[in-house]
C-alpha cells in the first residue's frame, strides 16, 4: 500500500525523476552468489540445502543424472511444480534433483528480473560447475529444466559453462520459455540450440510464452496457445510444468512431427516421425512436434 501512496502524492517532476532513478538503480543492483539457494533431493536426502564446502560429504551417486529445476518470474522454491517433479523423479529412480531459488531477483519488476538474469545465471553456472567437479558427475549428465524466465536463465547458464569449461551441458528443457522481451532477441541473449547438446521446449501460451521454435525440438500441445480446460489468465503458461512432470513417469504424450497446427489437425502429418513429449523424447529427432492433451490430469491422452 505504501508505494501506491507515494505515487499518488508524487506530483512534481523531481519526484518522478527520483522514482525513475530508484527503479534504474534497483535494476542494476549487485547480484551476489549467496542470493541464490540450492536444495538437493535424491534417494538419500530430501530438500537438503547445498552449501559450499559440503559437497564432498553428500554421497551423491555418480551414475545418476542431475536434474536442475528453475522457477520463473515472481516465483520461488515453493513453486507448485517443484515438489511433484521431484517426487516423480524419485519414483522413476536414477536422478539427483537440485531445485534453485533465485526469488530475490525474480520477485520484482519483470524488467528488473530480466536485467539481472545473466548475472544470476553466472552464479548458478559456477555452482553447477563446482557440483560437477566435486561429485565427478560430468556436465553432459546435467539436465536443466526451467519454467518461463527460468528457461532463458538456463540458456545463459549453458553459455557461461561453455565459455568457462569449453563444454556443453547435456540438455536444457524450456517449459513455455518467457516471450515478452525475448521474442525478437538474438539467440545469444535467450535460450537457443547452442546452449546444450539437446534443447527442447514445451510451448503452451503464445502470449506469456515465446511463440516461435527455439530448440532442437519444440512441442506445441493443443497448438501451443490456450490449453484445454484453461480459462483464467496464467493457466496455459503454467500448464507446461504440469505436462513435464507427468512425462517423467508417462510415455503417453505422443507427438507427431508437423510444421503447423492446421496440417496436424487435417491429418497431413500422420506418416511423419513420432516421439513422446518431455522427459523421454527421442533426442535424435529435430523439428516441431504437435499433439493434443486432455483438459485435466492425467493430461496425456494415451497410457503407455
Amino acid at each position: 500500500m505504501g508505494k501506491y501512496k507515494i505515487l499518488v502524492q508524487c506530483n512534481k517532476m523531481w519526484c518522478y525523476l527520483f522514482l525513475a532513478s530508484a527503479i534504474v538503480a534497483s535494476a542494476y543492483a549487485n547480484v551476489n552468489a549467496d542470493d541464490m539457494q540450492y536444495f538437493m533431493t535424491n534417494d538419500r536426502v530430501r530438500f537438503f540445502q547445498i552449501r559450499s564446502g559440503q559437497l564432498d560429504n553428500l554421497g551423491v551417486n555418480q551414475n545418476y543424472e542431475v536434474k536442475v529445476l528453475s522457477h520463473g518470474w515472481i516465483d520461488n522454491v515453493d513453486s507448485s511444480w517443484y515438489e511433484p517433479t521431484k517426487d516423480n523423479y524419485l519414483r522413476r529412480g536414477g536422478a539427483t534433483i537440485i531445485a534453485i531459488d533465485w526469488s530475490r531477483h525474480a520477485g520484482g519488476l519483470y524488467s528488473t528480473a530480466i536485467s539481472r538474469l545473466e548475472a544470476v545465471a553466472n552464479h548458478v553456472a559456477d555452482k553447477l560447475m563446482e557440483f560437477s567437479s566435486v561429485t565427478g558427475i560430468p556436465l553432459t549428465r546435467f539436465h536443466l529444466i526451467g519454467h518461463s524466465l527460468g528457461a532463458h536463465l538456463f540458456g545463459f547458464v549453458g553459455q557461461r559453462i561453455l565459455a568457462v569449461r569449453g563444454e556443453l551441458v547435456g540438455r536444457i528443457t524450456g517449459l513455455d520459455p518467457a516471450g515478452p522481451a525475448f521474442e525478437n532477441r538474438d539467440p545469444s541473449r535467450r535460450l537457443s540450440p547452442d546452449d546444450a547438446w539437446f534443447v527442447d521446449n514445451i510451448h503452451t501460451d503464445n502470449l506469456a510464452g515465446i511463440a516461435r521454435s527455439i530448440g532442437h525440438i519444440d512441442y506445441y500441445p493443443n497448438g501451443g496457445s490456450r490449453q484445454n480446460g484453461c480459462i483464467i489468465i496464467g493457466c496455459s503458461h503454467n500448464r507446461a510444468p504440469l505436462f513435464f512432470f507427468e512425462s517423467v513417469v508417462s510415455n503417453g504424450f505422443i507427438t507427431v512431427q508437423c510444421n503447423s497446427r492446421s496440417d496436424f489437425n487435417n491429418g497431413r502429418c500422420n506418416n511423419n516421425a513420432r516421439t513422446v513429449m518431455g522427459e523421454n523424447v527421442n533426442q535424435s529427432l529435430r523439428g516441431d512436434f504437435h499433439l493434443n492433451t486432455n483438459s485435466r490430469t492425467p493430461f496425456a491422452m494415451y497410457t503407455l
